[in-house]
Order: C-alpha cells, then sequence, then structure tokens
C-alpha cells in the first residue's frame, strides 16, 4: 500500500529509495557488516508499508491491555509470564483473526478504524528472562517508524528501561513516552511529578524534549464496557487519540517514516564508514611497516654493496700482487743466464708457489668466502 500522494511526496519517496539502494549496494560490495545490509533491504520492503509503530516496555508494564484499549479489543492476552510471552503484528483487518507467523510471533487482524493508516507491533517486555526475546524486540527498532515507549506509574522510568531507550537512540527512531497505570497514582501532584521525572530523564538520556502521555489502560477499557465518556477522558486515552490524529495525520507520518529509513540509512553509512576507517588504519599500519622494511632492505642492500665493493678491491689487490710478483718471477726467469734452470719444471713449480703465490690463494678464497 503505497503511502506516498502528493507528487512532492512521490519524488521524496523516489529521492530517498534511491539513496538507500544505492548505500546498501555500496555496503554489500564493500562486505562491510551484514547486519547493515539487512536493516537496509528492510527497511526498503517497507518503504511503501503502511506506518509502523512499536510498542515497547518493560514486562507487565500493560503493553497488551494498553493496545486493547486502543484499539477495542480483547484479543491481546494481558498478565502472561515472559515464557509464554510473543511479538504481536497487528494489522486492520475486516473480521478479528490470529495466525502465526514463522520464527517470530503472530499476526493479528482487527477492524479498528486507526488500524487502517497505522500498524502496531506488542513486543515482550525488555526485561524478560528470554534472550530471544530481547533480540527480537531489538530486531524490530529498525523496521518502526515510531517508538511507543511504555513505562508504568509504580516503578517509571527503570533502569532497564534507561538501557533500552540508548538502543532505541542509536536507531535514530522518533518516541512516545506513555505512562501506564496513572489510576495508581493518588494525587494530582504525584501524577505531575511522576510525569517530570520522565520527562526530566527522558530528555538527558535522548538530547530531546519527549512527548509523555499519561493514561490508565484498566480505566480505558471500563469506560468502553460502560460507554463513559466521562471516564474516557479520564483515562487519558483521549488525549491520545487526539496526539494519533493531530501529530500522526497522513503529512507526518510521511515525514517521520522518511526520517526513519533516512535515519537507518545514516546509521548504516556511519557505522560502514567506522569500519573502513578501522580497517584503512589497519592497512596504513601494514604500509608503514612494509615502508620500513623496503627502508632497511635499501639499507642493508647499501652496505652489501659496499662491503662487496670494498672484498672485491681486497681480492683485485690480492691478483695484482701475484701479478707483480709474477712478472719478476719470470723476468728473473727467462734470463740468458738461467737458461739451465727454465726446463726444471718441478723447481721451477715449486719457486713460483714460493716466490710468487705464497698464501695469496687461501687469502682469495677467505675473502671470497666472506663475501
Amino acid at each position: 500500500m503505497p503511502i506516498h500522494t502528493t507528487e512532492q511526496q512521490k519524488e521524496t519517496y523516489q529521492s530517498v529509495k534511491n539513496t538507500l539502494t544505492d548505500l546498501m549496494i555500496a555496503v554489500s560490495q564493500a562486505q562491510l557488516d551484514t547486519e547493515q545490509t539487512r536493516a537496509l533491504k528492510e527497511t526498503l520492503q517497507r518503504l511503501e508499508d503502511i506506518f509502523l509503530i512499536v510498542v515497547v516496555g518493560e514486562f507487565n508494564a500493560g503493553k497488551s491491555s494498553f493496545i486493547n484499549a486502543l484499539l477495542d479489543t480483547t484479543v491481546l492476552a494481558a498478565g502472561v509470564t515472559p515464557t509464554t510471552a510473543q511479538i504481536h503484528l497487528i494489522r486492520h483487518g475486516e473480521e478479528q483473526s490470529v495466525s502465526p507467523i514463522k520464527d517470530w510471533g503472530l499476526l493479528v487482524t482487527i477492524p479498528s478504524p486507526i488500524l487502517k493508516t497505522i500498524s502496531f507491533v506488542d513486543t515482550p517486555g525488555t526485561n524478560t528472562i528470554l534472550s530471544d526475546h530481547e533480540v527480537l524486540t531489538k530486531w524490530f527498532l529498525p523496521q518502526a517508524d515510531m517508538v511507543l515507549f511504555l513505562s508504568s506509574a509504580d516503578r517509571p522510568y527503570s533502569e532497564s528501561e534507561n538501557r533500552f531507550l540508548h538502543d532505541i537512540k542509536e536507531w535514530q527512531k522518533k518516541v512516545l513516552i506513555v505512562l501506564n497505570k496513572i489510576d495508581l497514582l493518588q494525587t494530582d501532584e504525584e501524577r505531575e511529578h511522576v510525569l517530570a521525572f520522565i520527562r526530566e530523564n527522558a530528555k538527558k538520556h535522548l538530547n530531546e524534549e519527549i512527548t509523555v502521555i499519561p493514561v490508565s489502560a484498566r480505566m480505558a477499557q471500563q469506560a468502553r464496557k460502560d460507554a463513559s465518556a466521562e471516564l474516557w477522558r479520564a483515562s487519558g486515552f483521549e488525549n491520545l487519540e487526539t496526539y494519533i490524529h493531530d501529530k500522526l495525520d497522513q503529512e507526518n507520518r510521511f515525514i517521520l517514516k522518511m526520517d526513519s529509513a533516512l535515519g537507518i540509512g545514516a546509521r548504516a553509512a556511519a557505522n560502514s564508514l567506522e569500519q573502513l576507517e578501522n580497517e584503512l588504519r589497519f592497512y596504513r599500519e601494514d604500509q608503514k611497516l612494509a615502508e620500513s622494511i623496503q627502508s632497511q632492505i635499501v639499507r642493508y642492500q647499501d652496505d652489501m654493496k659496499k662491503e662487496i665493493s670494498r672484498s672485491m678491491k681486497e681480492i683485485d689487490a690480492i691478483f695484482l700482487e701475484i701479478k707483480n710478483r709474477g712478472n719478476d718471477y719470470f723476468e728473473k726467469l727467462f734470463q740468458v743466464r738461467n737458461l739451465p734452470n727454465i726446463l726444471k719444471k718441478e723447481k721451477n713449480q715449486l719457486e713460483f708457489e714460493d716466490q710468487v703465490l705464497q698464501n695469496l690463494p687461501t687469502e682469495v678464497e677467505r675473502k671470497t668466502t666472506e663475501m
């Protein structure tokens, strides 16, 4: 179901799609983190889907009761244990139905008017004892166009909620905080104190002003049962419906969806760039090492050339000495008065070795071996 209607929105949509496609190709070709590729691929697949709100919060914060009250249904089981909790993808349908989705949860269809433009995901608690549930909860964050964070008035903004908000911040998602169970707060002063506490901490950790809407799912369900407008207003759900109507109209949903998609792209680009920079830093260190080795090799070659040159000069000097001694020996040997000795082969050989060669051949061999 295409989410874009105006020509300007169509152009924006196509631009975002092209940007994410180019980025996914670049990340894939660079063989970078598969998480980035997966998140980009899923974002592209959902780009034309209707607006998706992922509801998160601690176990027993009342997420299922909250969604039941908002959508006027009883299909979601409330008060289940963490070990039986499942992820529910809630979409519009002409009839109410529940069907399994392979590997991770249930598809719930409800004939609610809100679901014609917005889908919801009801997730297990962020403090569930099962790690798989936490993984699935975090796995849905990249797909969310908006995160509705449900906190409970009996334990508002706990430490585990604070940690989970940091995960949400990493995905750069628009966040709406709903404080459930306000009927447990006895006075308006106590309620305002809790709301201020949540706003202050959310702003500190998310670095932005966060809307906090107080509600009571229990009162809202009772108001629907009794058809009581007064109780509905007291439950806070009237303010929530106003927020959805005003802040999540067609134009704002489109903007948030495109912002969310670009946020995924920006995160993937930043993480991929960091990974590439780390690899480049590693290769630069290798290059420095190679250059250092090359420099040492050059110096070693220069030293070898100098040493070989010196040794060759010494060997040349030995051969020159042999040559000069040989010349002197043969001049004396071939003098006229020495003719009788010329034919004495063994005697001449011994004299030549003693007077000319001496130990010079051994010295040449030693020098050569040294080289």
